[in-house]
């Protein structure tokens, strides 16, 4: 009855004709977010997760960088109009031409959806929003930072893992604990041979991607497991390589958007399972549940997913009019317009035409440099010039980098009241209510969760085919209190 109430701009509602306040700080996606704030759970943890169980210094690395990036680097960029990008809105995950018309990619695609150099050339080359552009570069120096930092900080505790393992020297508690628990390694071996070898039928049959291919994309998951793992169970941040998937897929097929977002999925998902089978399992050994249970609930859960998403989908696809486009912000699908946007710039152009010599975007490749040499400079600022300074060892570029490279899918206006929150939870009550925290936090998160997801249920089933309209009055703005953010620095 009060979608405003879902994220606002308290700003913004005392001038909401002005432009620059409203690309400084709406909140849908938008803006800058400043002045953002959220009273909805789903919203604030839809991307970012809780803001109550990572620990606190995870979330200070992210609010650095946040600031560093969002409120600085972007509306300086912005507003010296560097790559043009006045000619765009402040934020957003869509394409433009050179004259700041959204991109219509049907244009530069022939009947059989492949690229059409002769049609790109008469039409335009990409441009992207200064945030967007942005956000390649920053994944780029994460790919670097991930690896830098597991060497410099983590190398030596890997290598003596590996020789405990090698000697098999497992505790007497795991071995009682784990002897008739355990699930075998021919479980995985038998699912992943089996799952792959569906893969390479329907690859075939559906001229989705040269089967070979499927191989260099599953080396990826194999490759990060091993640093994201790392990060992920101490930070909390989970690693996202979509970038490093698009453009090794880019360079593959270069042309073939449908292919490119295939070996994307396929390089992708592995990984991202795989990290959450880990997360399961060591939640299960603190519970005590037997890791057969937890492995066959884990695959049973992706194959019921699977089908509820996909009818799920189709479902709201027919049913919710002007969905995913901007007629209806409600339904404003973030990850499917991102995912547009990359198959574009990926798929169909490829990163020679993106990154190339004469793109304007060319500079950003540097990130790779940048995320090699960051963690370098931190590590040897806090090992061999202030040692005594132990809080420079919290200092974490790949959760700083991580944290900024959710935007713009993320919008800033999130960050706002996610970091808020976590600041109240992991810092003041963590400090001076501390068996307070150690009770009831975690159970707080989950009941939040849990009960947001039973109640968009009953929400569903109760209002869905009523057509039931509430009155008009300003509570029902789907804006956050900004008319004006979607416009340019013109105000087109």
């Amino acid at each position: 009855m009060m979608p405003i109430l879902t994220t606002f701009s308290w700003i913004c509602l005392i001038q909401p004709r002005s432009i620059l306040l409203s690309q400084l700080t709406s909140c849908h996606g938008l803006g800058l977010g400043g002045g953002c704030l959220q009273f909805d759970w789903n919203s604030i943890t839809a991307f970012l997760g809780s803001p109550i169980v990572p620990p606190f210094w995870s979330q200070l690395n992210i609010f650095v960088g946040f600031i560093l990036f969002a409120w600085i680097v972007v509306p300086f960029t912005y507003y010296t109009n560097l790559w043009n990008t006045k000619l765009f809105p402040i934020v957003s995950n869509n394409l433009y031409t050179i004259n700041g018309t959204v991109y219509k990619h049907t244009f530069i695609l022939d009947k059989q959806s492949q690229f059409n150099e002769t049609a790109y050339e008469l039409y335009s080359p990409v441009r992207m929003t200064v945030m967007f552009a942005f956000h390649y570069g920053i994944h780029f120096a994460i790919l670097t930072s991930i690896i830098m930092h597991t060497i410099l900080w983590h190398s030596q505790d890997l290598i003596t893992q590996l020789k405990t393992s090698i000697k098999n020297s497992l505790s007497t508690k795991v071995i009682i604990t784990t002897r008739n628990t355990v699930v075998p390694d021919y479980w995985f071996v038998i699912l992943f041979v089996v799952t792959f070898i569906v893969t390479i039928i329907m690859c075939h049959i559906g001229q989705l991607i040269p089967v070979y291919y499927l191989f260099v994309a599953i080396i990826i998951p194999f490759l990060f497991i091993l640093p994201a793992g790392i990060i992920v169970a101490i930070t909390g941040q989970w690693i996202n390589v979509n970038v490093l998937c698009d453009f090794v897929g880019g360079l593959l097929l270069h042309g073939n958007p449908i292919g490119n977002i295939t070996f994307l999925t396929f390089a992708r998902e592995p990984l991202l399972n795989a990290l959450s089978l880990c997360s399961e399992l060591k939640n299960g050994d603190y519970l005590k549940i037997p890791t057969r249970s937890l492995f066959i609930a884990h695959l049973l859960g992706m194959l019921i997913g699977g089908f509820v998403n996909y009818t799920t989908s189709s479902y709201m696809l027919n049913t919710v009019e002007n969905i995913c486009t901007l007629e209806n912000p409600l339904w404003s699908c973030p990850k499917i317009l991102t995912l547009y946007s990359t198959s574009v710039i990926w798929g169909i152009l490829g990163p020679r035409k993106i990154f190339g010599k004469i793109s304007p975007y060319s500079h950003l490749l540097w990130g790779f440099l940048l995320g090699l040499l960051l963690p370098i400079l931190f590590w040897f600022i806090y090992k061999k010039i202030y040692p005594q300074r132990h809080w420079l060892k919290y200092i974490h570029v790949p959760v700083m980098l991580i944290g900024i490279g959710m935007m713009p899918t993320t919008s800033a206006g999130n960050y706002v009241t996610w970091l808020l929150i976590g600041f109240v939870c992991n810092y003041i009550l963590h400090k001076y209510s501390l068996q307070w925290w150690k009770q009831y936090a975690y159970i707080f998160s989950i009941a939040m969760d849990s009960g947001v997801a039973v109640s968009g249920i009953f929400i569903f089933f109760i209002f869905s085919h009523q057509n039931i309209k509430f009155p008009k009055w300003w509570g029902l703005a789907n804006d956050g209190g900004c008319p004006l953010a979607r416009k340019t620095f013109s105000g087109k």
